[in-house]
């Protein structure tokens, strides 16, 4: 009885700020209580995160050390009843001047849904892999070549490193690929780092464009005689400068 006194006695403001009290302790403690969840889901996804990326590098790992022998033959014109390992070891010791034979090797692909995939030799010994590989000078002008036989993401990483070493020759520089990386002056760029250089001369062009277009909204408005005009004023050539001074130049 004297609790319902007690209320009976509050004014209506004093019962509203009761309530209200009420109502926030109980928010914060709801609050409280989804952040520790929340927390805990975070955690979980970045610990199943790094156990991803540690299983995603074991497969690259072992799918580098699978093609460690192997060769790709590119260029080579086969029958569909052809034998594709006599055919490409015949073609290989004409060009090479090897004596290249079928107990060096372990094993042959192809993809024959392709015409332009290349053959797959893999050789017994990477130490025989490795002489044969030396030998590719040899096939200059022949129409056939021989490279590594690389993963996806080696290959898409090598790309992005040939267009830079390419972009750096037409610069007049010396540039080189090695150990993964493309090596200017004293200089190392990783494959992360060029792709970073990309997005900054994209931004570079966006932020160029717009300031000869204010009211275009990032949007050119031009006649067809102006588009490649406005192609070419938006090229932006990436300078190989030390790092520390890194810009973009628009490239002529």
């Amino acid at each position: 009885m004297s609790d319902n006194k007690q209320v009976k006695d509050l004014s209506t403001k004093e019962l509203l700020d009761l309530l209200k009290a009420a109502n926030i302790e109980q928010t914060q403690e709801i609050k409280q209580e989804l952040r520790q969840k929340i927390d805990g889901v975070v955690s979980t996804v970045a610990e199943h995160q790094s156990k991803i990326t540690k299983l995603e590098n074991k497969v690259l790992s072992l799918d580098r050390k699978s093609r460690r022998n192997n060769i790709a033959v590119w260029g080579l014109k086969l029958a569909d009843n052809s034998d594709v390992l006599k055919v490409t070891l015949t073609k290989l010791n004409s060009l090479l001047g090897t004596n290249i034979s079928e107990g060096d090797i372990n094993n042959v692909f192809i993809n024959k849904a392709s015409n332009s995939a290349p053959v797959i030799l893999e050789f017994v010994s990477n130490l025989k892999k490795r002489y044969i590989y030396s030998l590719v000078g040899k096939l200059k002008n022949s129409g056939i070549s021989i490279s590594h036989d690389s993963s996806f993401e080696d290959r898409q990483k090598q790309k992005v490193l040939v267009k830079h070493l390419r972009e750096a020759k037409e610069q007049k520089l010396d540039a080189k690929i090695k150990n993964g990386k493309l090596e200017i002056g004293e200089d190392s760029y990783s494959v992360e780092e060029l792709l970073e250089l990309e997005k900054e001369a994209d931004s570079d062009s966006d932020s160029s464009d717009k300031e000869q277009n204010p009211n275009s909204g990032g949007e050119v408005t031009s006649t067809p005689g102006e588009v490649s005009k406005s192609i070419k004023r938006k090229r932006r050539s990436i300078v190989y400068s030390p790092k520390k001074t890194r810009s973009t130049v628009n490239k002529d």
